[in-house]
């Protein structure tokens, strides 16, 4: 057992952040102005873990002809939002690397 407060307060909320991914049992006690006190139910919280950070990357067309735009999107998921992108170009070729 761990007891978040030490005293009773008036507050009947909390925030908690999980640090582990372990399903915990979460209770609350009230006490009234008679020093009566009870528990309540148990509420269970199953945390996960994330899913790894992966990155897939789509382009509107695949072959082109010199001229043409071609629109890259890439969609993100896992690891931990909010996502910001950066996008990179290859030349195999050349083997020359572009950050445009």
């Amino acid at each position: 057992w761990y007891r978040f407060n030490k005293e009773f307060t008036t507050k009947n909320t909390l925030s908690w952040t999980a640090k582990t991914a372990e399903n915990r049992t979460f209770y609350a006690e009230v006490k009234d102005n008679k020093g009566n006190v009870v528990r309540s139910e148990g509420v269970s919280v199953n945390v996960n873990e994330r899913a790894p950070l992966s990155v897939k990357t789509t382009a509107s067309a695949t072959d082109v002809y010199v001229g043409d735009s071609v629109k890259l999107t890439a969609t993100a998921s896992g690891g931990s939002e909010v996502y910001t992108y950066s996008y990179l170009v290859y030349n195999p070729s050349t083997k020359e690397k572009f950050t445009d």
